[in-house]
């Protein structure tokens, strides 16, 4: 478990650990505004492999 001062840097580091190593990241965050700054970072791993 890794603590970040920030949701939305919490869910790119997941998103990114999923493409890197191929298993699925996860972050966990309060609702209300910390639901809100993930939101971006869902998108981004929403969106799958940008380089292919």
């Amino acid at each position: 478990m890794i603590r970040t001062r920030h949701e939305q840097g919490a869910g790119f580091m997941a998103a990114t650990y999923g493409r890197l190593i191929g298993k699925a990241g996860a972050c966990l965050a309060a609702l209300g505004p910390g639901a809100a700054n993930r939101v971006t970072a869902a998108g981004y791993a929403a969106t799958g492999d940008a380089d292919e």
